[in-house]
């Protein structure tokens, strides 16, 4: 409300002063009575901290995330990134190409690559080493990678660009050698879900199957005790840590690898599983964070490796309270867990459409408490 008026001084009426003067004193008064200083909504008003980047990553999903040696990255249709040192979220320029439908993004923490696909259907991979200044297009198409091709996802293991690619129903797992995209796995058709580094040995997961060795020379393996598919059962998600690789399932179960055997446990009954993270801090009471696909609601649940205890609904969890777990994840489909190479500093994208919530938490550890911050919205 506009706080005085201005009155024509000729050919209007003056008003009562004194008639104002109760007037001013009523309308305060009843703002007073109406807004609670301490509690409520203006309260909420004034200590709304407006975030951009809250607004850009809301009722969205983030496919994808990366980091450089200044940047942070997220991949939704386009790709944004902010400093590392804070700051907000802006619209990042990928070699000055607009035009594109869709980006992936992927790094080994310096080298930062990005897949752009367009509506004709091709696509060209790029790399920066200098934050976008300059690009390198690896002229994919013209080195090892059919045009006919459908990019399904990339991503960087132990310092190596791999890209799952789709003809048909036939998908195709390459790796860039330095010059060119050779075929690391041909599964058939067995969709292909994701790469990881074991610490001696590339392991690749398929929905049916794991293969591992080396990049141009992966192999099945079915040894005694390794995740298969079979139809019924789907292979869900592979992470790898300290030595040792895991993999989730449709049906509850979580494999583990240390290196040389498989071992397995039914983490929990009935339960189809998704992405996978390892917190190896605080050291004493290290976690495994795993995704739940279907038992809404959905979020993710840890594990006490230690003890083998399973943790729900953010009772007990080290990697954030109960109270801002149910408020922030609960409820949303993870698509993935993304961890620094320190283990201190953590991201969870999340498909948050229609929940008119957030869809990028970040989780940071505070070695001065041996505690971790809990997730905020980005």
């Amino acid at each position: 409300m506009q706080a005085s008026l201005t009155l024509k001084r000729e050919g209007t009426l003056r008003r009562n002063t004194g008639f104002s003067a109760l007037l001013l004193l009523l309308l305060v008064a009843a703002l007073a009575a109406g807004c609670d200083m301490s509690f409520g909504i203006y309260r909420s008003i004034v200590e709304e901290k407006p975030q951009v980047g809250a607004d850009l990553f809301k009722n969205v999903t983030v496919e994808g995330f990366a980091e450089d040696v200044t940047y942070y990255y997220a991949s939704l249709a386009k790709v944004f990134r902010r400093a590392k040192t804070g700051g907000t979220w802006e619209q990042f320029s990928i070699d000055n190409d607009q035009n594109y439908e869709r980006a992936m993004i992927a790094s080994d923490g310096s080298r930062l690559h990005a897949a752009l696909s367009y509506s004709d259907g091709s696509f060209r991979i790029l790399y920066t080493d200098d934050s976008g200044a300059h690009w390198t297009d690896l002229e994919a198409t013209s080195h090892g990678l059919p045009s006919s091709g459908s990019l399904q996802w990339m991503d960087v293991a132990n310092g190596t660009l791999f890209v799952a690619l789709r003809q048909g129903t036939d998908w195709t797992l390459y790796f860039w050698d330095g010059a060119a995209f050779q075929i690391s796995i041909n599964p058939g058709q067995k969709p292909l879900l994701g790469i990881v580094w074991s610490g001696s040995e590339y392991m690749a997961l398929t929905a049916g199957s794991v293969y591992r060795g080396s990049a141009d020379a992966m192999v099945e393996d079915t040894a005694t005790g390794a995740p298969a598919g079979d139809g019924t059962v789907v292979l869900r998600n592979i992470f790898a840590h300290g030595g040792k690789t895991y993999v989730s399932t449709s049906d509850g179960h979580v494999f583990i690898n240390d290196g040389s055997i498989w071992s397995s446990f039914e983490f929990r009954a009935s339960t189809d599983l998704g992405p996978l993270c390892y917190l190896s801090l605080p050291s004493a009471t290290p976690r495994l964070l795993v995704a739940k696909r279907s038992a809404t609601p959905f979020g993710y649940m840890e594990y006490d490796l230690d003890h083998a205890v399973r943790k729900e609904n953010g009772s007990d969890y080290i990697s954030t309270s109960s109270s801002v777990y149910l408020s922030t994840v609960s409820g949303k489909i993870v698509r993935k867990f993304w961890i620094s190479a320190d283990g201190k500093v953590m991201f969870i994208l999340l498909a948050a459409g229609g929940t008119d919530s957030y869809a990028l938490y970040r989780n940071t550890y505070n070695e001065t408490s041996s505690t971790w911050s809990g997730w905020s919205a980005e």
